[in-house]
């Protein structure tokens, strides 16, 4: 991964949703989202994380107050069992809209996709639910930058159309473009 075009990204964007990105000391540092675990460290997923919610913020409309990274959920008796979701962008209503998975490229290529999706993404999607929040597309996602830009590589899937991993399965139905302002995935 090519830090640098992250970095750079990150600086040109008029909204700064990171306002600390330090490649040297390896840290950053998060504004404007709901934080419900500070993250400071500029590892490779968290750079990948950086960028994207950069990119929901200055490119696709999504207002910052309404994003949430690291929520975390309880299970199990005493409660704890503890999963986290990377970033939830909630709509006006406290659903989520997106329920996103971050990885960074080297894990995105080598993890099992379908583990992930399947483990972090429908049942923790299953989880928000038990909160009171439907949620709409469940997001696995990394960025490329084989090209010398940086790209979205991402499967998103439509939890309203497949409501659990096994619907799912069936057809492996998704899409990979990343809807704005609230609106439709697009292939």
């Amino acid at each position: 991964m090519n830090n640098t075009l992250i970095q750079k990204y990150i600086n040109d964007k008029p909204v700064k949703v990171v306002t600390k990105l330090d490649l040297s000391s390896g840290k950053l540092a998060y504004d404007k989202i709901v934080q419900c675990q500070k993250r400071t460290d500029a590892k490779p997923e968290e750079l990948c994380r950086a960028y994207l919610l950069t990119k929901l913020v200055n490119e696709l409309g999504y207002a910052p107050d309404k994003i949430e990274i690291e929520h975390e959920y309880t299970a199990g008796r005493p409660h704890t069992i503890t999963s986290r979701i990377d970033i939830i962008v909630r709509d006006d209503n406290g659903d989520a809209f997106l329920f996103i998975e971050v990885k960074n490229q080297e894990q995105y290529a080598t993890i099992d996709k379908d583990s992930v999706i399947e483990e972090q993404l429908f049942k923790l999607a299953g989880m928000e639910r038990t909160e009171g929040h439907d949620v709409k597309y469940l997001v696995l996602y990394t960025t490329n930058d084989a090209s010398g830009n940086i790209s979205d590589e991402c499967i998103i899937i439509d939890n309203k159309k497949y409501s659990s991993f096994a619907d799912w399965e069936l057809t492996r139905d998704y899409t990979n473009t990343i809807p704005a302002r609230y609106g439709k995935a697009q292939k």
